[in-house]
């Protein structure tokens, strides 16, 4: 049974340049931080270290469990809760200042297996105000969650970290009053060819209704019916750009609703492979 109420866990692959603010914001949480590092040829492991950080090399075989359920097996048989998050994520102070107040107060984990913050999210150097709404579980009772194993390892260009969906929880998922800053520090090159690769996975998933269920079996049906609407690009850019109010962030706001609409035309012209 673990003893020891919470541990931090970094994924890291080259991210020597996010990866000190990543641990700096942990500091005033007082609990151990692993970085789960994937052969790294840069500087992250030796940042790590000199932080304070234990690393623990990850090499992926190329089937389940991938990084995130590995990291929490790896941690469970100790530590009770794991904050996992990616290197270029932070913890602001406000939301360091209200985990540390839930794991104080006893009765603020009764029930709950998870917890989910709000991103605030820094596209091309700017703090994007508006546009996007997305949220992530961060915060997880390690042995009453799981992330699903999807039917994707055939998927071409696969990645050794599950795709972008939730774990399944046994309790009640909590979301938390203040939000994780998220920042892509890298180049706009990388920036998109990252998303080149996700879009491999998305149309994958588009064209398998079985893989759709295994994710999407917890959503809403709102949200169901939305990822199967036509010209879903050009509507995302509209609620981005115009609903959401996307203009008053500049150029950045629109580079940004731009590039959001550019993927959906990827996931579509993708799937035609499987389609065919």
């Amino acid at each position: 049974m673990p003893h020891l109420l919470l541990a931090a866990a970094i994924l890291t692959l080259n991210e020597e340049s996010d990866l000190p603010s990543c641990i700096a914001s942990l500091s005033k949480l007082k609990c151990p931080i692993f970085v789960i590092d994937s052969n790294s040829d840069d500087g992250t492991t030796e940042i790590a270290r000199k932080m304070g950080a234990q690393v623990v090399s990850f090499t992926w075989n190329g089937e389940y469990p991938k990084k995130k359920q590995w990291t929490i097996n790896y941690l469970k048989q100790e530590y009770e809760w794991i904050l996992l998050l990616d290197a270029d994520e932070r913890l602001s102070t406000e939301l360091s200042d209200e985990i540390k107040a839930i794991f104080s107060a006893e009765e603020s984990l009764s029930g709950t297996t998870a917890f989910e913050a709000h991103l605030d999210y820094i596209f091309r150097g700017k703090l994007l105000k508006h546009g996007l709404q997305a949220s992530k579980q961060i915060l997880f009772k390690a042995n009453h969650i799981l992330f699903p194993e999807i039917d994707d390892l055939s998927v071409s260009k696969m990645w050794e970290v599950e795709g972008h969906y939730q774990p399944r929880n046994e309790g009640r998922v909590q979301k938390f009053s203040n939000k994780l800053l998220h920042e892509d520090s890298g180049s706009l090159f990388d920036y998109i060819s990252r998303h080149n690769r996700y879009s491999d996975w998305e149309a994958y998933v588009h064209c398998h209704d079985s893989v759709k269920h295994q994710i999407f079996c917890d959503k809403k049906v709102s949200a169901k019916i939305f990822a199967s609407l036509p010209m879903k690009g050009l509507l995302i850019f509209i609620y981005t750009y115009f609903v959401k109010l996307g203009f008053l962030d500049g150029r950045a706001g629109f580079d940004f609703a731009i590039h959001r609409m550019f993927y959906q035309w990827q996931i579509k012209a993708k799937s035609l492979n499987y389609d065919n």
